[in-house]
């Protein structure tokens, strides 16, 4: 478990439905097709290569992003936490032992007829933060993530 450091935490909420047992069913339609892992993280004109997906608690995501000026990502993601529909914890990184991942949590909450998303996530300094929104443009990325994912239950639904 990452210790908050001050300003490492870049939390993001949405609300959409469906509730509870369409979104659970959702969640599990979408994690576990093994054709396309986690389609709705994907970005804008980026292509992802799939190395390997298994998707447990200490599973993991090895992936490669290509971006639209033919830079490679290398990715890694590790499930620390599987609670369906509730949580799922990972961490994320270019590597498995990248000293610079970061470790993220969506939860899953009722609120009312739909469903409220929070995806916090925690760096393990500020400074690899501020570089993550400033660089990488983390605050929109996730905030895309979540209109994905958004999107793609809704399809479902």
């Amino acid at each position: 478990m990452m210790i908050e450091q001050p300003g490492a935490t870049l939390p993001l909420v949405t609300i959409f439905g469906p509730p509870g047992s369409a979104l659970s069913y959702a969640i599990r339609d979408f994690l576990y097709r093994s054709d396309v892992p986690f389609a709705w993280v994907q970005l804008p004109n980026f292509d992802t290569t799939t190395r390997s997906f298994e998707f447990r608690a200490g599973g993991a995501w090895d992936f490669v992003m290509h971006g639209p000026d033919g830079t490679d990502y290398q990715e890694w993601i590790t499930w620390t936490e599987i609670v369906p529909p509730e949580r799922i914890a990972l961490v994320h990184g270019e590597s498995r032992d990248d000293p610079n991942a970061f470790a993220s949590v969506l939860t899953f909450a009722p609120a009312g007829e739909e469903t409220r998303v929070e995806m916090r996530t925690v760096f393990p300094t500020k400074e690899l933060r501020d570089e993550a929104v400033e660089k990488y443009h983390a605050v929109e990325g996730g905030e895309q993530t979540l209109r994905n994912l958004a999107a793609y239950v809704g399809e479902l639904g």
